[in-house]
């Protein structure tokens, strides 16, 4: 007996169907996958919205009876006084054995199958553990035993987003492609790599929930993140003396105040909270510092000069030799004296506006002090970083930020540092040996709309995807990224969204975007809209448990990490 019957709709607008009397209109959720079965074809499509129809008048009139007879009459009248609908995307159609995305639709009366769940496997690829890997479980009517692959092969050629609101699950779900791209180079490592480049990873973790642990809501610990599941894969790096020295293996993370530039400081301005007005004249500051004091590397400590800085670089040999240089170059006493000086250099050029300016805003820059950079000649592990990720015989790399993963300026400095050296070395090597897939949290900070061209996570996007380079753009507002990046996703994992512009963004490059946008703020957590090239229809699925993938890395055979990068270090 059919579920329910088709009535009208287009490919444009959707399908609209009528239940029938004895289905109940609570088993259909929104997002649920239907089969819809044609005169030639069978169509798979995804529930957008749900209601019911019903005459006003057996309620009326029986309204007072006792309850048991009221639910035994009105069961009985359903479908003559009232009837369930959906309305439903069409996904995809059937043409023999083939699957193909829709084009036709159903005819009138056209019925959902008693067995829709039989004809599902028609529309989905098995997973096969090398190439495709169990994602999730899709909502269905009534509830059936189908996972839905996605096809990590395809993923990680091209470019991927994972869009949610805080809370939704985005992490798990980036730490189970993380595993996935990992037992997938397995895979390569296994057929010698003549299927494929050797897959390196470099995961942007700004809650140490990749490098450390996966935590609930509270902050408790879940499960073990990837990195620690798969030690021998990883690398992880933290600036995060905590971190480092609390948990083996994880290593320091040091900078130096020499290695920012000055598109760093311009990035940062928004999430300083400068002016429009400030924010303007940065370039122009920075040019006046390494000019008209004669700076040249050292205008960060100009732009900071401060009495704290002051007292900084005065603890050290090295810091007192800058000073001394400073002195030197610019004929001030100390940074105090530095800093009026500038001041008065800036009222000279831009006039008195432009000073007040510069007084105001200046110190909302000073937040820099405060982070775990030196002055000293360490040697920076950033190159080492860089070198994991381009060698054949190197690995992945985590960057977890542990007690300052709310410090997002410090975040964005790390990041956009080792983007710019990774950036540098291949258009030095050429096409990289391995394929590089960058985990990028917060991403709408590197490649937003006024930042984008300027990033360097904008110029990898725009320039080495065929260089073998490739983004996993996370974000709780894919509506502040630039168009430019959206239109490079090829792939996309969307939970739940409740900002319309967000939601029309995330769904932008779906086939039927204005249908699709009902879906996302019905999401529950942990469950995703997922539509692009790595899966072949787009579904609602209820992401995996973690523990499958969990089980699955503690199985494989590992490496010695430690002998790994000895070797590496001799090459």
């Amino acid at each position: 007996m059919p579920l329910g019957k088709v009535v009208s709709g287009s490919l444009k607008d959707g399908v609209k169907i009528i239940l029938e009397s004895s289905e109940d209109i609570e088993d259909y959720p929104v997002g649920g996958l239907i089969t819809i079965r044609g005169n030639q074809k069978e169509y798979l499509a995804l529930v957008s919205d749900v209601g019911v129809k019903g005459d006003s008048a057996p309620i009326t009139a029986l309204s007072g009876i006792r309850d048991e007879y009221y639910k035994a009459i009105i069961s009985e009248l359903r479908g003559k006084y009232s009837y369930g609908w959906l309305e439903a995307i069409l996904i995809a159609e059937t043409y023999g054995n083939e699957a193909y995305e829709s084009e036709t639709f159903p005819g009138y009366s056209s019925i959902i199958p008693d067995n829709y769940q039989d004809l599902l496997y028609k529309f989905f690829d098995k997973a096969n553990n090398t190439t495709h890997w169990d994602i999730g479980v899709p909502k269905t009517p009534k509830r059936v035993d189908i996972k839905i692959p996605i096809n990590i092969s395809r993923l990680v050629e091209l470019s991927f987003g994972i869009f949610g609101k805080s809370g939704t699950g985005k992490t798990f779900l980036g730490n189970i492609l993380a595993s996935y791209f990992m037992l997938y180079d397995d895979y390569l490592a296994s057929k010698g790599y003549v299927e494929g480049k050797p897959i390196r990873l470099l995961i942007f973790d700004m809650h140490s929930e990749y490098g450390v642990y996966l935590k609930d809501n509270l902050g408790n610990k879940i499960a073990d993140g990837v990195g620690q599941l798969a030690k021998d894969k990883f690398v992880i790096y933290s600036p995060s003396k905590d971190l480092y020295e609390k948990y083996e293996g994880i290593r320091p993370l040091k900078i130096n105040y020499l290695d920012l530039d000055e598109t760093d400081i311009y990035m940062l301005s928004d999430v300083f909270g400068v002016t429009d007005a400030f924010k303007s004249r940065i370039y122009d500051f920075i040019k006046l510092i390494r000019d008209k004091f004669r700076l040249k590397e050292y205008w960060i400590i100009g732009l900071l000069a401060t009495k704290e800085l002051q007292e900084k670089l005065a603890k050290s040999s090295r810091g007192l030799e800058i000073l001394d240089e400073i002195r030197s170059r610019s004929g001030v006493r100390d940074l105090e004296g530095l800093k009026e000086y500038i001041i008065g250099e800036i009222k000279d050029k831009w006039g008195t506006g432009t000073e007040i300016s510069y007084r105001s805003q200046i110190p909302k820059l000073y937040t820099l002090l405060r982070y775990p950079f030196t002055l000293e000649e360490v040697e920076s592990p950033i190159s080492e970083i860089v070198d994991y990720l381009v060698s054949r015989e190197g690995v992945s790399v985590i960057i977890s930020m542990g007690e300052y993963e709310r410090e997002t300026p410090l975040y964005m400095i790390i990041a956009n540092l080792i983007a710019r050296r990774l950036r540098s070395k291949i258009y030095s090597i050429g096409e990289p040996k391995t394929k590089i897939v960058i985990f990028l949290e917060e991403a709408h900070k590197f490649l937003g709309k006024d930042v984008y061209y300027q990033s360097p996570f904008g110029n990898v996007a725009r320039e080495m995807r065929k260089m073998g380079v490739t983004l996993c753009v996370i974000d709780q507002k894919p509506g502040e990224l630039d168009r430019d990046v959206i239109s490079m996703l090829w792939t996309n994992f969307i939970f739940t969204l409740t900002d319309q512009r967000d939601v029309d963004i995330s769904v932008i490059g779906s086939p039927n975007p204005q249908l699709y946008s009902k879906i996302v703020p019905k999401l529950r957590r942990r469950t995703a809209l997922i539509y692009g090239d790595a899966i072949k229809f787009p579904v609602v699925v209820e992401i995996i448990d973690y523990k499958i993938v969990e089980n699955l890395l503690k199985s494989r055979k590992k490496i010695d990490i430690d002998e790994l990068i000895d070797d590496l270090k001799e090459v």
